[in-house]
């Protein structure tokens, strides 16, 4: 029977020899531990004058004991020798809506009877599932939204009890469609089998998506005609804490005219939910599509892919530069001029056009995301009508400006008089790299300048390095995160930086930050007579660092720069990514990021660039492609061949790489950033200081509406959260101060960077 912990026979007893402890030697003795035990305070904090102690009960909990004080027995507390919960562990099954609540027992081990007993504090650590009440029994509430397992943390006697609860999400949305017929494709099966729909053509098999993410579009193209337009299908999400089931009558909601491209955008809630739910890369999100066809009367498998579900948003913001502007010339010509625009890879992101749209062009980002250096056109120089000339002579109509990023609203800071192109930022955005032809000011081919100011830095050794080079130039350069890099494309000669078709290799030079200065040798990474590229690949381009400093990425084609035809979607761009290591050993084509399924999309890839902080267990690479997005239809622009508006479209594509790059394809499938301007895009860029940050366990944080606002990708009750820390510490567990343990205040405290159990010896 349940009774109180104090004033009851069992909670008067007072003696050491009595709670079967085993004494740990630890900040005292055990001699002087036995010898301090006569009496005890009540308080278990140390006070002055107090000896402390640790100890393990016969059931493993570590905890401390604390004596001093007096021996009043009014302050006597209950102690047990055992404490366990009934269940130990159990699964509660919830439909994504409604409630559920499961009981757990606390039964506890007191002079040798076992009873059932309410805690003296409870906690479950993963409050984002379920809520725990204090009870004999104790009650636990799962909220039905989320899937996941959490710990049940009791408190009673001086011991801790501890029960695993699973909660299994199983969500069913039949729509209008008929029981009987959801019943039909429930049974299907999942090995595809339905002739008439074979694939999905986007998302990819084996994508890698991270958290916050808007939640992406299924594409397949569907049976019409006859009974079709009343086909019914089945989508079916699956992994280890969650299960959804929509049921939908075609034709579904599409964006096309082509009434067989069927499209079924995953409900955002429910992808919030599955991908929360999910608990990383050992935890693969299964998608089966089903057709029940309305002639036949049968249901099959059509489709099934595996997505992995990275454990982390991608932080922060993505800067590109976009031709998306058209204005009309004589003649009937028609020209884009472009600017930049940002935008948080997330749920609800919308692009923002930096500096009110005006005219800006080649950039680069810090890599602390506070700093943007991008060529810009000077109205007060530039000809009134476009097309403007870009000119490098005194004054130049594109010289280099700095933007202050870290704020919601970037602010313009200095603009030099110098013309800009081939521009890298170092990583905490004091000091750029700029490029000018061999007749500009102060530089041969590339200089260094402070970034506030635009003062040269004369002594850094660049100018020395990188001049003629014996008829070879060294263009668009890009420094390692860690700031000790400094990697470009070596070539016989450039013509306003757009490279011929033969850059003969990639490069790297060091730099000492400390002093401005760098390395007097080039070193090579990889030749553009490299055995991994194809035999008309001689045009390497865009070199990109990982985030371990290790690797580079780049593109190599028949042609060097996403722009050598146009800037615009009116023909492709040919390229391939690959990444080699610094130390040499040469390149490895990224296959599964270059040939997606379908063939005519592949040899499309170009101007990698990686996210320069690693999330989720990978490393991310945004980059441009010429590819289809599933069968998504979109708008012809201005000057447009309507005839190859579905095949080529220049837009930002991001795919993940394993972090320990061997000798084989590290890659995995792209996925289309969603949000971006629908227009010609390329070149994007990461700033990760855009996001808010977790506040530690127990304190507030700025408030969040959306998953891409924080950095984990998850808001849950207008506060950023990290599913994988959402926990609290268990007994034993590391921590810093009490708030990050279980029943912490409350019982339980940290101590010497552990987390125990109080208990005060009577």
């Amino acid at each position: 029977m349940p009774f109180s912990p104090l004033g009851s026979r069992l909670g008067r007893r007072r003696h050491f020899g009595s709670l079967g402890w085993q004494i740990v030697v630890g900040p005292v003795s055990v001699a002087a531990a036995l010898a301090a035990c006569g009496s005890a305070g009540s308080s278990p904090q140390d006070g002055p004058g107090a000896d402390a102690g640790s100890f393990v009960n016969e059931g493993g909990t570590i905890g401390r004991f604390v004596t001093g004080g007096g021996d009043d027995a009014s302050s006597a507390a209950v102690v047990a020798s055992a404490l366990q919960f009934v269940p130990m562990a159990t699964t509660l099954t919830v439909d994504g809506t409604t409630p559920q609540t499961t009981a757990f027992q606390l039964q506890a081990t007191v002079n040798g009877q076992v009873e059932s007993v309410a805690p003296t504090s409870l906690q479950f650590d993963r409050p984002d599932l379920a809520t725990a009440t204090i009870g004999s029994p104790v009650s636990v509430t799962a909220s039905g939204v989320y899937g996941g397992v959490g710990t049940l943390h009791a408190l009673f006697g001086g011991l801790e009890a501890t029960a695993k609860l699973t909660i299994v999400v199983a969500q069913r949305d039949l729509g209008t469609v008929p029981g009987t017929v959801a019943t039909a494709l429930d049974n299907a099966g999942t090995t595809p089998s339905d002739a008439a729909v074979t694939t999905i053509a986007y998302p990819y098999d084996k994508t890698v998506f991270p958290l916050g993410l808007t939640a992406p579009i299924v594409m397949w193209t569907a049976p019409t005609g006859g009974m079709h337009a009343n086909d019914v299908y089945r989508l079916h999400l699956s992994e280890g804490a969650y299960t959804y089931d929509g049921y939908a009558t075609t034709p579904l909601p599409t964006t096309s005219p082509d009434p067989s491209a069927a499209q079924w955008a995953i409900p955002q809630a429910v992808w919030d939910r599955v991908t929360a739910s999910n608990s990383g890369p050992s935890d693969p999100l299964h998608v089966v599509l089903s057709r029940y066809d309305a002639g036949t009367m049968t249901a099959a498998a059509s489709a099934s892919l595996t997505w992995t579900v990275a454990p982390a948003s991608l932080r922060g913001a993505i800067y590109y530069w976009t031709a998306s502007r058209s204005t009309a010339l004589d003649g009937g010509a028609v020209a884009s001029v472009g600017h930049i625009t940002r935008m948080a890879p997330g749920t609800g992101a919308q692009p923002v056009q930096l500096n009110s749209g005006r005219c800006m062009g080649c950039h680069a980002v810090s890599a602390d995301g506070t700093t943007l250096v991008a060529a810009i056109d000077d109205p007060a120089t530039a000809p009134a009508d476009p097309p403007y000339v870009l000119s490098w002579q005194n004054p130049p109509t594109r010289p280099w400006a700095v933007f202050d990023v870290s704020q919601a609203a970037p602010q313009a800071g200095f603009q030099s008089t110098e013309y800009g192109a081939d521009i890298a930022v170092t990583p905490d955005g004091a000091y750029t790299v700029w490029g000018a032809p061999t007749n500009a000011t102060g530089s041969q081919v590339l200089s260094l300048s402070n970034t506030k100011t635009g003062a040269l830095v004369t002594t850094s050794g660049l100018d020395a390095l990188l001049g003629p080079l014996s008829g070879n130039v060294l263009s668009m350069p890009a420094f390692s995160p860690n700031g000790t890099m400094l990697a470009a494309v070596q070539s016989p000669s450039s013509g306003d930086n757009v490279l011929p078709n033969s850059p003969k290799a990639i490069v790297y030079v060091d730099y000492a930050a400390g002093s401005q200065t760098f390395g007097a040798t080039l070193n090579t990474v990889v030749l553009a007579t490299d055995s991994a590229l194809a035999a008309n690949e001689t045009a390497l381009a865009y070199p990109s660092f990982s985030p371990d400093n290790k690797y580079v990425a780049f593109h190599a084609g028949t042609q060097s720069t996403g722009c050598q035809n146009g800037c615009d979607d009116t023909s492709p761009d040919d390229g391939q990514l690959y990444i080699a290591p610094v130390s040499g050993g040469g390149a490895i084509r990224l296959a599964a990021i270059d040939d997606p399924p379908n063939a005519s999309d592949r040899n499309t890839s170009v101007e990698p660039t990686f996210d320069p902080t690693p999330a989720g267990g990978y490393s991310w690479v945004v980059f441009t492609s010429m590819r289809a997005w599933g069968n998504m239809a979109w708008p012809v622009a201005a000057g447009e061949d309507v005839t190859k508006t579905e095949n080529f479209k220049r837009r930002l594509w991001v795919a993940a790489i394993d972090p320990n790059v061997g000798t084989v394809d590290p890659s995995h499938p792209a996925f289309y950033l969603t949000g971006q301007d629908d227009t010609p895009n390329m070149r994007g860029f990461w700033a990760n200081a855009q996001c808010i940050a977790t506040p530690a366990p127990g304190q507030p944080g700025p408030t969040c509406t959306q998953g891409f606002e924080c950095c984990s990708g998850f808001c849950t009750n207008g506060t950023c959260a990290s599913v994988s820390t959402l926990a609290c510490k268990p007994v034993s567990g590391a921590c810093s101060s009490a708030s990050d343990c279980c029943n912490g205040g409350a019982g339980v405290s940290c101590n010497g960077g552990m987390c125990m159990v109080d208990v005060i010896a009577k």
